[in-house]
């Protein structure tokens, strides 16, 4: 799997939607590249960290680390569109 395919297959609902095809992407990252520079196709690109030590140890730097401003997965797309809708 090409880097291009992860970043997609993290991106994409149809992984999430399939127990077989999630544990193996995220049991892979886990193994091979555990905090993974992510940059799918039509999203902004962000940090996928798939062990559960590596998330916790995050959790509890707030000063260090920030979720904000996106707190869920939307298409650049999407983010134009509400943002036309505020402003």
């Amino acid at each position: 799997m090409t880097n291009k395919s992860i970043d997609n297959a993290i991106a994409a609902p149809k992984t999430y939607a399939s127990e077989e095809a999630f544990h193996t992407l995220f049991t892979n990252l886990r193994r091979e590249d555990p905090v993974h520079w992510t940059e799918p196709d039509d999203y902004r690109p962000f940090w996928t960290v798939s062990k559960h030590a590596d998330i916790a140890e995050i959790e509890r730097q707030n000063e260090l680390f920030i979720n904000d401003p996106r707190l869920t997965l939307t298409t650049i797309e999407t983010e134009r569109k509400v943002k036309a809708t505020i402003c």
